[in-house]
């Protein structure tokens, strides 16, 4: 459940809680919701335009013509109420701001991507780690995350199955490969908030930095983003 506080040009702000839908592989809903400001701006608007059409055409065309303009001005106006989140897990989305006069742009979203951690009960990854390491004893379970607020791109999957013997630096080239990473454009690889060497084996990061459920834990950024100094 996601929330959006919005201003409507009458100046009064409203705060709305709604239920999402299912549509187009988001879950979307938008409620419209007017108030007596906007209704008597609307008339205050109107009446003297439905005066006028009236020494022109019948009543009834102006009144239908009057209606149909009120509608219009009422959803183009109102408070918005909108909510969207991903169908799946693996990202949650948050109403920043609604511009509300420009309906064909009038929300913005921003992608708040849930952690493994956050995805997967503890228990779970637990289980999961300790069954790949029972079949493949020789590769390593890795998740691979983008820190916050780097510029650098998503990647499209979080989890990697690592042959022991890959050097940090190999894996790397991996990931860049993997999220289309210009040539140009650094890409720093943490683990534990540290910067390990470049030569050194996965096997020997799973070993001494596997996180308590048996996966080891990557954060990857386009710049040094915990000022990180090399493992010894």
């Amino acid at each position: 459940m996601f929330w959006l506080n919005t201003e409507h040009p009458f100046g009064e702000s409203k705060e709305y809680f709604v239920k999402p839908k299912k549509k187009n592989g988001f879950t979307l809903t938008l409620f419209l919701e007017y108030t007596p400001k906007i209704i008597i701006g609307s008339l205050a608007f109107l009446l003297p335009l439905f005066l006028l059409l009236s020494q022109v055409f019948n009543y009834s065309v102006s009144l239908l013509f009057i209606s149909l303009s009120l509608l219009r001005n009422l959803l183009s106006y109102c408070n918005l109420l909108f909510s969207a989140s991903h169908i799946s897990d693996h990202h949650q989305f948050v109403v920043l701001s609604s511009p509300i006069c420009d309906n064909r742009n009038f929300v913005r979203l921003v992608d708040m991507a849930k952690s493994f951690k956050e995805q997967h009960a503890f228990e779970k990854r637990k289980s999961e780690a300790a069954r790949i390491r029972e079949k493949y004893p020789d590769r390593v379970p890795v998740i691979v995350e983008k820190a916050e607020r780097s510029d650098v791109p998503d990647i499209d999957k979080k989890k990697f199955l690592v042959p022991s013997d890959l050097t940090l630096g190999q894996f790397v080239y991996v990931i860049r490969k993997r999220i289309n990473l210009t040539a140009e454009k650094a890409i720093f690889m943490f683990v534990d908030n540290i910067l390990p060497p470049t030569a050194t084996p996965i096997s020997k990061l799973y070993e001494d930095k596997k996180d308590p459920d048996g996966f080891l834990y990557f954060i990857y950024s386009g710049e040094n983003t915990f000022g990180a100094e090399l493992m010894n």
